[in-house]
């Protein structure tokens, strides 16, 4: 995970003035230096979990509310989600795709805690940095962070709630504005009303 950790934290440092708020999630990566290992364990067991979702759909009895997931793995027709440890090459035009696309969060200018934007941001990295690498995904309107999201709420639901999910449940729980299944959302809501551990 070294080479994706480097490469993102020195990224985002070197870009700071292009995403102001996200120095604040480095002071908070400063603080407590386990949290980011942490985070990157939590999206390694999201990807791994995807992929064998991807392969068996009986997996979960969810599958029918899993729409970013579900659409995704159309779109893959039998690829895996790289590990973290394969994007861990970047030349400087995935460099500038990466933090173009990456620009076009909304909640990096918004979120104002920065411990749930220093957590939300690594998922998305990842998925900025996947549809720089594999721009077929892009073209095809995958939802990499959305199918992730999902990933994370089927870990919950299953007993494993992570610190990733947390940061991002109340998405899911904005169906309509996230474009999430109500059914899925209806699911994630006790979470969001029982608060973070």
């Amino acid at each position: 995970m070294q080479p994706f950790l480097d490469f993102y934290l020195h990224q985002l440092r070197t870009h700071a003035e292009q995403f102001p708020l996200c120095r604040s999630a480095f002071l908070v990566y400063d603080k407590d230096e386990s949290l980011l290992p942490t985070l990157l364990d939590e999206l390694q067991s999201a990807i791994n979990l995807f992929n064998q979702y991807s392969s068996d759909h009986t997996l979960t009895p969810f599958s029918p509310y899993l729409k970013n997931a579900n659409h995704l793995s159309e779109i893959l027709n039998g690829k895996k989600l790289p590990s973290i440890n394969e994007l861990s090459s970047f030349d400087a035009d995935s460099t500038e795709k990466i933090l173009a696309l990456f620009d076009k969060f909304q909640f990096i200018k918004n979120m104002q805690d920065p411990v749930q934007l220093a957590i939300a941001i690594v998922p998305a990295f990842y998925r900025t940095a996947l549809l720089a690498m594999q721009p077929y995904l892009l073209e095809q309107h995958a939802q990499v962070a959305s199918a992730m999201e999902e990933m994370f709420g089927i870990l919950a639901l299953e007993g494993k709630e992570t610190k990733i999910f947390h940061a991002v449940k109340h998405w899911i729980v904005q169906h309509k504005e996230e474009n999430f299944d109500p059914r899925f959302a209806e699911k994630i809501q006790p979470f969001l009303e029982k608060g973070t551990p």
